[in-house]
């Protein structure tokens, strides 16, 4: 015979969800804390990995979740790489080349797990 627990609620493993994605970005060389990405209202606890690509004129700061320091400085023709466990925001600031017209753009391609609010 068997215990029999009625007073706890089955354990649920909760449910994730995926998505791959990029997001491109054709700015002016000197822009600040420009707005790549941002979760959607209703993502919990997203993570995941992403990549920046440098195709510009000049080099990028990146910044995660709006939390005011920078994540890495990528340079023209440069591309980095990194794995995060909180992932709400991506931005991007563009360094001033000092030519005319010189543009910031790249890619940001993001590999996002996270799990949604439920609606009921």
């Amino acid at each position: 015979m068997g215990i029999n627990c009625c007073c706890c609620p089955p354990f649920e493993t909760p449910i994730y969800f995926n998505d791959s994605f990029c997001r491109y970005f054709n700015v002016a060389c000197g822009t600040t804390l420009y707005e790549v990405w941002a979760a959607d209202v209703g993502i919990v606890e997203p993570f995941g990995s992403i990549v920046l690509y440098n195709e510009g004129n000049c080099a990028i700061t990146l910044y995660l979740n709006s939390s005011g320091s920078s994540t890495a400085t990528i340079q023209p023709g440069d591309s980095f790489s990194g794995t995060f466990n909180s992932l709400f925001r991506v931005q991007i600031s563009c360094a001033s080349d000092g030519t005319s017209p010189s543009r910031c753009k790249g890619r940001v391609c993001i590999d996002l797990h996270y799990r949604r609010t439920s609606t009921t």
